[in-house]
């Protein structure tokens, strides 16, 4: 961004010049462009009442100030990269599943590719709220991915009819794979406020990043996303931190790089439920999906 019009023409020159590189445009700062941020980064578009103006406001500030008619240009004179050939992820055509996903204001954190490689291996995806609902779905396997549990947690605590849906579901032995925020709710607490308490341990926000790194793991036992032995690759971002009180839980991965929840381990397993710190794309851990559907698939 650029303070004013003067700001823009000089670096519009300096660039120019130094780097013999053309320059089309330069967004000016502007409150009512700018994105809220928290801890882990931008306001979800979920939280943000005004946000189809908000996409409208940004809109109109492009086409005021960007050359869009050079933008697109230089769009379409680019080569075509490289396709590669090898497919992202694993495909098995395992019997049709439902796969509930837990989505509302707190848990928003997912990779769009993830959702449709379930698809792709025959899940059909049934939507619901922790936060709003009174039970999970008829589903056959749930996906509880990233969010802010932490900022909700009271509403959470609240919604008592769904943690203890979710924790019969578990008690069922039916799959659940939770990332992150997931994981936390599926704690006995968040900050005191109580959770679906699938695991015995507490979840506490701290002032500090706690972990902050890429991820590469290796599996130390089989489970709902990748086979014994095999490695993946993800990233960890988060303010919390879980009290295991001495305990020895049983982990799924061994982290060779990153934190993980305790001296580099990660993957709370519990009957068929796994619950991580780790944040994975499907093209980093290409089983993922085949194998969530399957475990899914075995359960009905």
């Amino acid at each position: 961004m650029v303070k004013n019009r003067k700001h823009y023409l000089k670096t519009k020159e300096a660039v120019e010049k130094l780097a013999d590189t053309p320059v089309i445009g330069g967004i000016p700062r502007d409150d009512f462009i700018t994105v809220e941020q928290r801890h882990l980064g931008l306001v979800p578009a979920v939280e943000r009442e005004n946000i189809k103006k908000n996409i409208e406001d940004w809109g109109r500030v492009m086409e005021e100030n960007i050359d869009l008619d050079t933008l697109t240009s230089i769009m379409k004179g680019a080569g075509k990269l490289p396709m590669g050939r090898e497919p992202l992820f694993q495909q098995e055509h395992s019997g049709r599943v439902k796969m509930g996903i837990a989505r509302d204001e707190v848990f928003t954190f997912y990779y769009q590719d993830n959702l449709e490689a379930l698809e792709s291996n025959n899940a059909d995806l049934i939507y619901f709220s922790p936060l709003h609902d009174e039970e999970v779905p008829d589903v056959d396997g749930i996906y509880i991915g990233g969010g802010y549990p932490e900022i909700f947690a009271r509403e959470l605590e609240a919604n008592q009819a769904m943690r203890h849906s979710l924790k019969q579901f578990h008690q069922e032995e039916r799959p659940i794979y939770a990332e992150c925020g997931g994981l936390m709710y599926l704690t006995r607490s968040i900050n005191q406020h109580q959770m679906c308490d699938v695991f015995p341990y507490d979840s506490h926000m701290t002032k500090k990043p706690q972990a902050l790194s890429y991820v590469i793991a290796r599996a130390a036992h089989d489970n709902i996303i990748i086979p014994e032995g095999e490695v993946f690759h993800g990233h960890e971002f988060h303010y919390s931190k879980l009290e295991l009180d001495g305990t020895q839980p049983k982990f799924a991965f061994d982290i060779l790089r990153g934190r993980g929840v305790t001296e580099n381990r990660d993957g709370l397993m519990s009957k068929n439920t796994l619950a991580s710190y780790v944040h994975t794309h499907v093209a980093a851990c290409p089983s993922f999906a085949s194998r969530l559907v399957r475990a899914a698939a075995d359960d009905q």
